[in-house]
């Protein structure tokens, strides 16, 4: 592929996985971007592991956990509640999904996190 093409399709795929940070929140599909973009689903699956070394389902799981991370740290809003402002439908999966990611319970993070900021 010609130099000026990959950049262009690397520059592409950033704007997809910018695209799904601005919105993970929201109930955000493959077929969202498929319509957004221009592309067909397959060949953004395809752009985002060869460009981004990431799926798409990785990359807004890994956007949706940030978002929890970050109001577990900066809110007392009740676990739940952040799980479903995060963009996960489903407490349990959002439970499973964050232990195994960041190592520990939404719970525990936050405790951790909420204290690292109060003695600051």
């Amino acid at each position: 592929m010609p130099r000026k093409r990959k950049s262009e399709v690397l520059k592409q795929a950033r704007a997809m996985k910018a695209y799904v940070e601005r919105n993970c929140t929201s109930d955000l599909k493959l077929s969202d971007l498929s319509r957004t973009f221009g592309y067909s689903q397959g060949h953004i699956c395809r752009m985002f592991k060869t460009q981004l070394g990431i799926g798409f389902v990785d990359c807004l799981t890994q956007a949706r956990l940030r978002t929890a991370k970050r109001l577990l740290a900066r809110t007392h809003l009740p676990i739940y509640e952040i799980a479903v402002r995060s963009g996960f439908n489903f407490r349990d999966y959002f439970f499973k999904v964050f232990k195994k990611s960041v190592g520990e319970t939404p719970r525990k993070y936050r405790l951790n996190h909420q204290q690292e900021l109060t003695s600051a």
